[in-house]
Protein backbone atom coordinates (compact mmCIF):
# COMPACT_ATOMS: atom_id res chain seq x y z
CA UNK A 1 0.00 0.00 0.00
CA UNK A 2 1.41 3.57 -0.79
CA UNK A 3 0.91 6.98 0.93
CA UNK A 4 -0.33 10.15 -0.31
CA UNK A 5 3.14 10.68 -1.00
CA UNK A 6 3.62 7.45 -2.69
CA UNK A 7 5.61 5.69 -0.09
CA UNK A 8 4.90 2.73 0.94
CA UNK A 9 2.76 2.46 4.18
CA UNK A 10 3.94 0.10 6.97
CA UNK A 11 1.80 -1.85 9.18
CA UNK A 12 1.39 -2.97 12.50
CA UNK A 13 0.32 -6.29 12.93
CA UNK A 14 -0.92 -7.27 16.62
CA UNK A 15 -2.18 -10.39 17.58
CA UNK A 16 -3.34 -10.98 21.25
CA UNK A 17 -4.38 -14.81 21.24
CA UNK A 18 -5.55 -17.50 18.84
CA UNK A 19 -3.38 -19.62 16.99
CA UNK A 20 -1.68 -19.76 13.63
CA UNK A 21 -1.09 -22.94 12.78
CA UNK A 22 -0.86 -25.37 9.85
CA UNK A 23 0.88 -23.37 7.17
CA UNK A 24 3.30 -24.96 4.72
CA UNK A 25 4.81 -22.57 2.20
CA UNK A 26 7.03 -24.73 -0.83
CA UNK A 27 9.02 -21.17 -2.21
CA UNK A 28 8.45 -18.81 -0.06
CA UNK A 29 9.67 -17.17 3.49
CA UNK A 30 7.35 -17.28 6.48
CA UNK A 31 5.07 -20.06 6.99
CA UNK A 32 2.71 -18.63 10.04
CA UNK A 33 3.94 -15.09 9.68
CA UNK A 34 5.63 -12.68 7.04
CA UNK A 35 7.16 -9.35 8.82
CA UNK A 36 8.21 -6.88 5.90
CA UNK A 37 8.89 -3.67 4.48
CA UNK A 38 9.03 -1.86 7.42
CA UNK A 39 6.02 -3.23 9.33
CA UNK A 40 5.90 -3.93 12.68
CA UNK A 41 4.44 -7.52 14.36
CA UNK A 42 3.48 -7.33 18.09
CA UNK A 43 2.49 -10.53 19.49
CA UNK A 44 1.15 -9.71 23.13
CA UNK A 45 -0.51 -13.73 23.70
CA UNK A 46 -1.63 -16.41 20.83
CA UNK A 47 0.38 -19.46 19.48
CA UNK A 48 2.41 -19.60 16.59
CA UNK A 49 3.11 -23.40 15.79
CA UNK A 50 3.38 -26.51 12.92
CA UNK A 51 4.11 -24.04 10.24
CA UNK A 52 7.09 -24.58 7.41
CA UNK A 53 8.45 -22.46 4.92
CA UNK A 54 12.45 -22.33 3.38
CA UNK A 55 12.79 -19.62 6.36
CA UNK A 56 10.77 -18.77 8.99
CA UNK A 57 8.91 -21.34 9.15
CA UNK A 58 6.72 -19.65 12.32
CA UNK A 59 7.89 -16.22 11.44
CA UNK A 60 9.68 -14.42 9.06
CA UNK A 61 11.49 -10.92 9.61
CA UNK A 62 12.50 -9.25 6.55
CA UNK A 63 15.98 -8.08 6.73
CA UNK A 64 16.51 -4.53 5.27
CA UNK A 65 17.87 -3.97 2.22
CA UNK A 66 18.73 -1.31 -0.48
CA UNK A 67 15.16 -0.35 -0.80
CA UNK A 68 13.13 -1.30 1.86
CA UNK A 69 13.17 -1.47 5.67
CA UNK A 70 13.49 -4.27 8.17
CA UNK A 71 10.76 -5.31 9.92
CA UNK A 72 10.62 -5.56 13.42
CA UNK A 73 8.94 -7.85 16.31
CA UNK A 74 7.70 -7.49 19.76
CA UNK A 75 7.25 -10.61 21.95
CA UNK A 76 5.19 -10.49 25.40
CA UNK A 77 3.35 -11.59 28.10
CA UNK A 78 2.61 -15.30 27.25
CA UNK A 79 3.13 -15.79 23.56
CA UNK A 80 4.14 -19.16 22.15
CA UNK A 81 6.17 -19.75 19.04
CA UNK A 82 6.94 -23.52 18.31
Amino acid sequence: EQDMDGDTAAYNINIYGGEISGNHIVDQYGGGVFVGNGNQFNMYGGTIRNNSAVDGGGVYIAPKGPAYQAGTMTIRGDAVIQ
